[in-house]
């Protein structure tokens, strides 16, 4: 694989014999997500680590909000796609809004999504994130 396939933030469709289930639902906000350098050798070397650069976020499956997130030189901001075999996990209903992109040449790479079937570019009126901190963790 080349490595503008790879990605940082990643949810799965449903793959194999016999299918796993895939993603259900992701939440990414108010993260930078910077594309870093990295040699060769961790791009196409046995390791696992450093692999996965050139897209910011993918989602491969599944449905969900990306919103408040800063990307930074990366190749992908945000690829939509669907691996999944489960009709179940395909993906959609994903909102993307007011995310940042600082030198990234694809923004949105929607797949065979469609706007305003698959995703939308809005905040939906029905989602309110949970706070930071979230109140049980200063009990």
């Amino acid at each position: 694989m080349k490595p503008e396939n790879y990605n940082y933030i990643d949810a799965h469709g449903s793959s194999g014999n016999p299918p796993a289930v895939g993603t259900r639902a992701i939440e990414v906000y108010s993260n930078i997500i910077e594309d870093s350098p990295c040699p060769l050798d961790c791009r196409f070397g046995s390791g696992y680590i450093g692999s996965y650069l050139g897209v910011g976020i993918a989602i491969r499956g599944g449905g969900g909000v990306v919103f408040n997130n800063t990307f930074n030189k990366t190749k992908t901001g945000i690829s939509l796609s669907t691996d999944a075999v489960n009709p179940k996990c395909i993906t959609h209903d994903v909102w993307i809004w007011n995310n940042t992109f600082i030198d990234v040449p694809t923004q949105i790479n929607p797949g065979n999504a469609v706007e305003n079937v698959d995703y939308f570019l809005y905040k939906p009126d029905w989602y309110t994130p949970y706070p930071y901190p979230h109140p049980l963790t200063l009990e």
